[in-house]
């Protein structure tokens, strides 16, 4: 290995105290600059801020007595930009209570500045909060209030990313040269050493004389020095030419009178002679070898060179621990739960889970069959587990049969019959002995006592015992799976591979539309075990934001708005796949939200009714004919209820929103006494029996079939403008199998499940590859611009502001009951 080659460098020392300095320095630039970028981002986002708290302080108003909001659907979605924010306000009067709005948001300190800025962290969100102080214009009533206004901060941070890059560009750019120019300035510093280095290879080896080359400065002083160097090396050279002379001069003269002594004793003849001639040669030659010995040491001197297992747990603890998580329930139910433990920790060997849902099942048992007093107990020798009441109890009879699934010991009772059966289950897994007894033997009620008592050996767990426990369990979930598929509002597919990989799907959509997509998902994965839940929208949305929330895998709903507020809360979890990404962006929102369907909102009416040029092409059509015939039309036409239908109320809000003339289309259907219904079905019905002549704003993807099957029915997408509704789908972020959840989603997104949605239902497929006349695409070719899907913006949380909704409602039942004697 070439040794110069690890040897410190001139060169990368420059450098290194060159360019580091400069890295430190366009660190501490950049940061400036990321923090300037970050300040503009801030500054311009809270210019929206401003704007949208201002256009909704501008509609607040004393009405009835107390603060009124019409809240304008462009002051949340200017508070949106391309990064789908997620958005929330507030209005709050004088003494802080809160209005209305879709967030209770934070109050900033007092300040006497009419609109106050502040980052913070609200239900694990980072947001940008703005708070207008402002009051009534009026010259009586100038009540104060307070508008706040929130958003999180993805806008901002895209804004302060691209400024950023374009002042990082910037700075690289000059970097890069400054670099360029202190890499050329250094090689030309160092060339006067790349000369000196080159006239010192040139030289003779054998010349000493000194160098003669111009330098610089710095580097004459190191050729003064190296000439003072040769010049020594001339004077070592010539001691050691003199030292080779004296040597030679010692060594000749020995060896010389060797030959002399030699030569004399060669022409004696006496061995005398010879023999004293040998010993002064002898003496001669030791003299010699010595003198040479000590030549070459005096040269020598003068050269420089690493099954849950039962665990100790406390039954006190986890007594103590079930009748807290009881106590609210009991409590409400006017039930006395109390709770009896030693004063010291009880232990035992025991999975804790379990024992605490036992206990949860006998409190609930308990509250569920009339108990008015509930004790959960913990004793010692032997240790024992017991949950007394005095309710109607059981008889002996039949107390070996309300330990099997399903089996209730009153008829008519609210429990499920599984409560024993799964503690029985506990209990054997436990190895433990479970008992059920009267509390009170000659009394009316006699009570009951469930008693678990365990055993002396620290009940160890054998697995035989384990899996008896087990196969109680899953013979009660197994059970409990086919009472959910005798639901004729729940859909269970098994699956047909091992292992079995559960999802739950809530929606609100009719169970036989879901069927045939279920059907083509568990073909494509037969280990996925598929349960479907039907509900209605509200009931829908209710549930989720419940308990029963844990239990959902997905939720798709055509309640537009209030599936994105769950969203928007932050409730629902990001699916990022290839699908997801590619999705039409009118489609989704933040990749949490997806339209799955493209359901066009028509007007059904009867050929036998409705001359076909007189046929309701338009709103504008309809409105001319409902006016022109309005005494042969009067009871003949039905459309939804806003105030019970969630469908209706946003299909009312997005027509008034698209056409000015909507609230004379509203008197007019008022005039004409229009029937209110709640559902598309509903109106559907009517029509076929002859009750009704014309049906308005019903979903296109039930009437389709409908009026197919029925030649005297007729449906029209109106020409002027058509409402379009999308169902959306998102994964809960408490979703208890997410994985599976986003196998499925993505099949919804995907191009063999959109054609399942084109080819075997009559909802409308969104998938931009597909064609169809009831496509997204077939749509928007065959009526362009008419076409108006529902936006999925922040403007839908704008339908679901208390205030803006009984405001619409009440204008809506004015209009309608304007040219009617009487209210419907």
């Amino acid at each position: 290995m070439n040794e110069s080659a690890t040897q410190p460098s001139l060169y990368r020392r420059l450098l290194v105290w060159l360019l580091v300095p400069m890295l430190l320095l366009g660190s501490l630039v950049l940061a400036q600059a990321y923090m300037a970028s970050r300040d503009t981002a801030d500054r311009a986002f809270d210019r929206l801020l401003e704007a949208a708290s201002l256009a909704i302080a501008e509609q607040v108003k004393r009405q009835q007595g107390q603060l009124w909001m019409d809240l304008p659907p462009a002051a949340l979605k200017m508070l949106a930009s391309q990064a789908e924010e997620r958005v929330f306000y507030a209005l709050y009067d004088a003494n802080g209570n809160f209005i209305s709005g879709n967030a209770e948001l934070p109050a900033l300190d007092d300040t006497a500045a009419d609109m106050r800025f502040a980052d913070i962290e609200w239900h694990d969100m980072a947001l940008r909060l703005g708070i207008r102080r402002s009051q009534l214009e009026g010259w009586r009533n100038r009540q104060p209030f307070e508008v706040r206004v929130a958003h999180t901060r993805e806008g901002r941070e895209a804004l302060t990313q691209s400024l950023f890059q374009g002042s990082m560009l910037r700075l690289v750019a000059m970097a890069l040269l400054a670099i360029g120019v202190v890499l050329l300035g250094i090689r030309m510093a160092l060339m006067p050493l790349t000369r000196l280095r080159r006239a010192i290879r040139a030289r003779d080896p054998r010349t000493l004389a000194p160098l003669d080359l111009a330098l610089p400065r710095e580097l004459a002083e190191l050729r003064e020095t190296l000439n003072d160097l040769l010049a020594r090396m001339r004077r070592v050279r010539a001691n050691q030419e003199r030292f080779i002379g004296d040597a030679s001069h010692q060594l000749r003269t020995p060896l010389a009178g060797l030959s002399a002594r030699a030569e004399l004793a060669l022409r004696q003849d006496d061995p005398r002679a010879w023999h004293a001639a040998l010993d002064v040669m002898r003496g001669s030659a030791d003299k010699t070898a010595r003198l040479a010995s000590q030549l070459l040491s005096l040269t020598r001197l003068n050269n420089p060179e690493a099954t849950p297992e039962a665990v100790a747990i406390d039954l006190c603890h986890t007594a103590r621990q079930a009748v807290r998580d009881a106590w609210t329930q009991c409590h409400r139910d006017g039930i006395d739960l109390g709770v009896e433990v030693p004063a010291h920790p009880v232990m035992q060997q025991a999975v804790e889970w379990q024992l605490a849902e036992a206990l949860a099942n006998l409190i609930d048992n308990a509250r569920r069959y009339g108990a008015r007093r509930i004790t959960v107990r913990v004793t010692e020798g032997p240790t024992r587990l017991e949950v007394e009441d005095d309710g109607p109890g059981i008889p002996e009879s039949q107390r070996l049969l309300v330990l099997r699934p399903f089996h209730r010991g009153i008829e008519g009772g609210q429990g499920s019959g599984l409560g024993l059966a799964i503690v029985d289950g506990i209990a054997r897994t436990h190895g433990a002995r479970l008992s059920l007894a009267p509390t009170h033997p000659h009394t009316e009620p006699p009570g009951l006592c469930v008693r678990l008592q365990f055993s002396e050996e620290g009940n160890t767990m054998t697995p035989l015992r384990r899996l008896c426990g087990l196969a109680v369990l899953a013979w009660a979930g197994l059970t409990a799976s086919l009472a959910c598929h005798a639901d004729p509002q729940v859909l269970h597919y098994p699956a047909t591979q091992a292992p079995a990989q559960p999802l739950e799907i809530h929606g609100a959509l009719d169970s036989d539309l879901m069927a045939p997509l279920l059907a083509d998902f568990q073909a494509r994965h037969p280990e996925i075990e598929l349960v479907y839940r039907n509900l209605t929208t509200l009931a829908l949305y209710r549930r989720f934001m419940s308990a029963d929330a844990t239990s959902a895998d997905v939720v798709m709903s055509s309640a537009m708005p209030w599936q994105y507020q769950l969203a928007n809360r932050g409730y629902a979890q990001s699916l990022d796949t290839a699908e997801a990404r590619a999705w039409p962006q009118a489609s989704r929102w933040r990749r949490e939200l997806f339209g799955i369907t493209f359901e066009p909102v028509v007007i059904v009416y009867r050929r036998d009714a409705i001359a076909s040029d007189a046929s309701p092409e338009s709103h504008e059509a309809l409105l001319r004919l409902l006016t022109e015939q309005r005494q042969r039309l009067t009871g003949r036409v039905v459309t939804y209820d806003p105030w019970r239908s969630g469908a209706g109320y946003t299909y009312a809000t997005a027509d008034s929103h698209m056409s000015p003339r909507h609230w004379e289309l509203v008197a007019a259907l008022g005039g004409v006494k229009a029937a209110l219904a709640d559902t598309t079905g509903d109106m559907l019905d009517g029509l076929i029996a002859g009750r009704y002549d014309i049906g308005y704003n019903l979903l296109g993807s039930y009437a389709r079939d409908v009026v197919a099957d029925n030649p005297q029915l007729e449906m029209v997408i109106p020409d002027d403008y058509a409402l379009v509704m999308q169902r959306l789908a998102l994964i809960p972020k408490r979703a208890p199998h997410p994985e599976t959840a986003r196998r499925f989603l993505d099949y919804l997104l995907s191009r063999q499940g959109q054609q399942a949605i084109r080819d075997k239902t009559p909802l409308g497929a969104v998938h931009p590859d597909l064609e169809g006349p009831e496509t997204a695409h077939g749509l928007r070719r065959a009526l362009g611009d008419a076409i108006h899907p529902i936006a999925i913006d922040p403007g839908l949380l704008a339908t679901l502001d208390a205030l803006k909704r009984h405001s619409l409602l009440e204008r809506w039942q004015r209009e309608y009951t304007r040219l009617s004697d009487n209210a419907p």
